[in-house]
């Protein structure tokens, strides 16, 4: 019997493996562009930091001139004015937060994660309301860091998150991607369910389930990146369940891989960490209002990985139009490791982190600007 159950279990693996090197996760959609668009670096910008104050960020913020970062202390949120390049306030909130939103000139909304709970505070960090979340799903899409904006529509509070390992119990519609919390109702619903690629295979769970989103107000849509899947899609946040799905994949990445395991095997960070860092995907989506267009990042993989020193992915840029059609792309190298919680746009352009921070009593981005190439 036990050789049986042992040579049944190499039949499933070899099974599982042979299918998993079938899968077409090929990028075999080729968009054809008439008016091609570039992003050229145009400037930089350094914002100064005190001598106890760590550069390594997990959440930010950019709104009307005004820069702010969350603190490694996860209490403290520190604010800079973006032109004048200085410090210009601190808060310091009640919880520990691992995701806020500046909402206006006096209001943030904050996110802890340990106890699920959204409040309100004031520049001043006086909380001003507090709402316990009660998880009605195992599943339940928590925002661990700032990948994603958190909305905030009347009474109703939307956030996206997600649990960072593989679930052989996932289906289609049991891990939902994001949070409807209604402030007067004090109820929860859920909603943006992963694309099916990822109930279907095992991506490592870790960095390609983190999702990445972004919201334009004119519109009232969120765009929502995953790693894993060249698509991106989109909801209106007035019926958030439907989805608009547009290709938006990078010429640099040929296909992803899912690794070559059943979801029913545990196995350790190291090859988590690994398959990510080696495999190409997906990270942020944002919005240029200035410009009516949409940046995706694709990362590319590593050469470099080490599990004890960490790991650099070089990145490109894809640019959409407000139809979401791809009209360029740009290559960019080697950013800083932290980039995802700290890209932002502006008036001045798109702001990525330099690749290294060599200078610890700073933060420093460089600026991207969309140029046309006819013009060039």
């Amino acid at each position: 019997m036990y050789v049986y159950r042992n040579l049944l279990n190499c039949l499933l693996i070899l099974l599982f493996l042979n299918c998993s090197c079938s899968i077409n996760m090929n990028n075999s959609e080729t968009p054809i562009i008439d008016d091609p668009v570039f992003l050229s670096l145009v400037d930089s910008i350094k914002l100064p930091l005190d001598s106890i104050t760590s550069p390594i960020i997990t959440a930010s913020c950019y709104k009307d001139g005004m820069y702010s970062f969350m603190k490694s202390n996860h209490k403290e949120i520190v604010f800079y004015d973006y032109y004048l390049q200085k410090e210009i306030n601190r808060v310091i909130v009640q919880y520990p937060i691992s995701s806020y939103q500046i909402i206006d000139s006096n209001h943030i909304v904050c996110y802890n994660y340990s106890k699920n709970i959204l409040f309100k505070v004031n520049l001043n960090g006086n909380t001003l309301s507090s709402y316990k979340i009660m998880p009605t799903i195992d599943l339940f899409p928590s925002p661990i860091a700032k990948t994603s904006p958190i909305i905030v529509s009347g009474d109703t509070i939307i956030f996206t998150g997600h649990i960072g390992g593989e679930s052989h119990h996932e289906k289609k519609n049991n891990r939902p991607t994001t949070g409807i919390y209604d402030t007067k109702k004090k109820s929860i619903e859920y909603s943006v369910q992963y694309p099916d690629i990822y109930n279907k295979y095992h991506f490592g769970g870790s960095l390609m389930r983190w999702i990445y989103s972004d919201y334009n107000d004119s519109k009232r849509t969120i765009l929502y990146s995953f790693p894993a899947s060249h698509y991106i899609y989109e909801s209106c946040i007035d019926d958030i369940s439907k989805l608009n799905q547009f290709y938006a994949g990078s010429i640099h990445i040929t296909q992803i891989k899912p690794m070559a395991r059943s979801k029913m095997r545990a196995f350790g960070s190291n090859a988590r960490n690994k398959y990510f860092a080696t495999t190409p995907s997906y990270s942020n989506i944002l919005y240029d209002k200035y410009n009516d267009v949409y940046y995706r990042i694709a990362e590319q993989p590593s050469s470099d990985f080490d599990a004890g020193s960490g790991w650099h992915k070089e990145i490109s840029v894809i640019i959409l139009n407000n139809n979401f059609d791809i009209i360029g792309e740009t290559y960019i190298g080697v950013v800083n490791p932290i980039n995802r919680y700290c890209c932002f746009v502006n008036e001045k352009g798109l702001h990525i982190m330099e690749p290294s921070n060599k200078d610890e009593n700073s933060i420093a981005f460089n600026i991207y600007s969309i140029k046309n190439k006819i013009d060039e």
